[in-house]
């Protein structure tokens, strides 16, 4: 591609086409038709296509040739540059729109990886219903309950007394609040 304009048209011949007098062309139009045949000879190659000098560069006012990216997976043409070179690049998720199918979503089990704390929605925005299957065995979880974890007013608060283990010991007793057992005295 050349950075000159292209020829796109050709002017008209001023003057007369025929010397009136001798019956042969004109000087004038004899240099009009040779310009013209200059032109298509700058336009085409020995070939017959298309020369790539007469095939302006794009701007963003008028049309222009551009090359080719060549096959290229999961890119896309996001811009070309003033040379006509496409520029590729990867769509990312936020280029897309739509919602995402069932069918287009990864089973848990095929994904590898962690998640970080920015990709897990706060739970008010959940809906739905949990199912048996979501729901791992008690036997397999470890950790501790916090309070902060039980809805208030859910959990037994209290002290219960435990009898005497002799004759001569003391009572013990167990102390919870709001389900959790937060002191205890053994029995004695």
């Amino acid at each position: 591609m050349s950075q000159t304009s292209p020829i796109v048209s050709v002017s008209t011949p001023t003057g007369p086409l025929v010397d009136i007098k001798t019956g042969l062309a004109t000087f004038a139009f004899l240099k009009w038709l040779q310009n013209i045949g200059q032109l298509i000879n700058k336009v085409f190659d020995n070939t017959g296509a298309i020369s790539p000098d007469a095939i302006p560069f794009p701007t963003s006012t008028s049309l222009g040739g551009i090359v080719t990216a060549g096959p290229s997976a999961n890119q896309w043409v996001n811009a070309i540059d003033g040379t006509g070179t496409p520029q590729l690049s990867q769509p990312s998720f936020q280029n897309l729109s739509g919602t995402a199918t069932p069918a287009q979503i990864p089973a848990l089990s095929a994904l590898s990886g962690s998640v970080n704390p920015a990709q897990v929605p706060p739970l008010s925005d959940l809906n739905g219903a949990v199912t048996a299957s979501q729901v791992p065995p008690l036997s397999v979880l470890s950790g501790q309950i916090t309070a902060g974890q039980i809805p208030a007013g859910l959990g037994f608060g209290g002290t219960i007394v435990t009898a005497k283990l002799t004759v001569g010991g003391a009572n013990g007793s167990m102390t919870f609040s709001n389900g959790f057992l937060v002191s205890q005295v053994p029995a004695t």
